[in-house]
């Protein structure tokens, strides 16, 4: 929810935590149904985990040029994702990740192999490793929790 004040400095919601209006597929029709494996769940936008590195990737219907995008996440254990960003949507590109960065969303603690500094969580995916003076995670029983903003390649506590 926004306040008044945000909503009157114009602030816009990208989810509004019952359904998942305003978003689509990756090249997908605006207002046709999604069939990534996406669900409004709880209040939260909960990916199935039945995604691969080609398939699963849902955008939102309006597009933003200057933005500052701030969330809280959670990730089951072991858990591999991403937040990507200016993604360019054009049949030479099959999946969103050639166009846009990607704001690295990851277990660090609990993935199965071992991973470099530049695919831990805040980081801007294979070009900035995170600034770990801002990075905030706790651990829940349910995964991690981490509280995130993208006005810098690395998430800040809000």
């Amino acid at each position: 929810m926004l306040t008044d004040q945000e909503a009157s400095e114009g602030w816009v919601l990208l989810f509004d935590g019952q359904s998942l209006d305003g978003w689509r597929d990756f090249k997908g029709t605006t207002g046709a149904a999604i069939t990534a494996p996406w669900k409004a769940e709880k209040g939260t936008l909960t990916s199935l985990g039945l995604g691969s590195d080609s398939t699963g990737y849902i955008v939102t219907d309006k597009q933003y040029e200057n933005f500052i995008i701030a969330f809280d996440w959670k990730i089951s254990d072991g858990g591999n994702s991403g937040f990507l960003y200016h993604v360019v949507e054009r049949p030479e590109y099959k999946v969103p990740y050639v166009t846009g960065p990607e704001y690295q969303l990851i277990d660090d603690a609990g993935f199965p192999s071992p991973i470099e500094e530049w695919q831990k969580a805040a980081a801007d995916y294979a070009m900035y490793v995170c600034d770990t003076t801002k990075k905030f995670s706790k651990k829940l029983v349910t995964g991690t929790l981490q509280r995130s903003s993208l006005t810098m390649s690395c998430g800040t506590l809000a």
